[in-house]
């Protein structure tokens, strides 16, 4: 594709591969109000238009759209920072000599993602000595506790 914009001082990015854009362009339009505007990139597709089109629409649905994909990112980031807690908590449990065995991590997941979701408030596991809250804090941010104790009686 041969240009002159870098005649005029034009300093662009390049693009990944031109062959991957279709020649025709894609009119963006928002997909809950329908308000089209100017295009900004070369698009792959028309779905790929309209998505870029709503994420910078000011409508109620749009607006609603930004929202859903912001809190899915938000809970991507805490599920890996769940799992890098798991982590910590393996390697805790470890100097303890309690098992945690794949399926027990795995249940752990599975427990603070229900907490994530907010379709549960708290639950507490129980397993070896140990025990593992999760909850919410009055900030939304999922708190995650655990102990361990040793604990004996003695009968005389």
């Amino acid at each position: 594709m041969n240009t002159n914009k870098h005649l005029n001082g034009y300093v662009g990015e390049d693009l990944e591969d031109e062959a991957a854009y279709p020649a025709e362009g894609f009119i963006p339009k928002c997909k809950y109000c329908g308000a089209t505007r100017l295009p900004m990139a070369m698009y792959r597709s028309q779905e790929e238009a309209d998505e870029d089109a709503t994420i910078s629409c000011n409508c109620i649905g749009a607006t609603e759209h930004r929202r859903e994909i912001e809190k899915q990112k938000e809970r991507e980031t805490n599920l890996l920072t769940l799992n890098e807690r798991l982590d910590e908590l393996a390697r805790y449990c470890e100097e303890k000599h309690v098992p945690f065995t794949d399926g027990l991590r795995q249940t752990l997941v599975d427990v603070g993602t229900l907490i994530l979701d907010h379709q549960a408030d708290s639950i507490t596991s129980k397993w070896c000595r140990m025990k593992v809250s999760f909850k919410l804090n009055a900030k939304g941010r999922m708190q995650v506790r655990y102990s361990h104790t040793d604990t004996g009686t003695m009968e005389v």
